[in-house]
């Protein structure tokens, strides 16, 4: 690492043939480009901070999505298990009274015939 008197020393040197007023111009120069840069810097922190923002609640977002369509697939699922459920205890209660239809036709034609005596 240079020495603050070797730092001097370089600026001196580079400055050398140059007036004050020149000196003067380029450091103003050199300012108005910081200050620019600064801006730029400023600017672009807070473009990423925006997107930042975005981003996380974009993430946030899906989360709750996924989320959700989780709940809804397990919804979907009890209901098409409560369904089906449904749909065998119907299929049985309808082959019990088919079964019992059976019956009482069976005993009405019985009843229908005259018996011999």
């Amino acid at each position: 690492m240079a020495s603050p008197s070797s730092k001097n020393a370089e600026f001196l040197y580079t400055c050398e043939g140059h007036s004050p007023c020149q000196l003067r111009e380029a450091t103003k120069q050199v300012e108005i480009r910081t200050q620019a840069v600064d801006e730029h810097l400023k600017e672009t922190q807070g473009q990423y901070q925006t997107l930042e923002r975005k981003y996380s609640k974009a993430k946030r977002l899906i989360k709750e999505y996924q989320q959700k369509e989780i709940e809804f697939l397990k919804k979907e699922t009890a209901q098409r298990r409560a369904q089906e459920e449904s749909e065998v205890t119907h299929k049985e209660e309808a082959d019990n009274l088919q079964e019992k239809i059976s019956d009482l036709e069976t005993k009405v034609d019985a009843l229908k015939t005259p018996t011999p005596s």
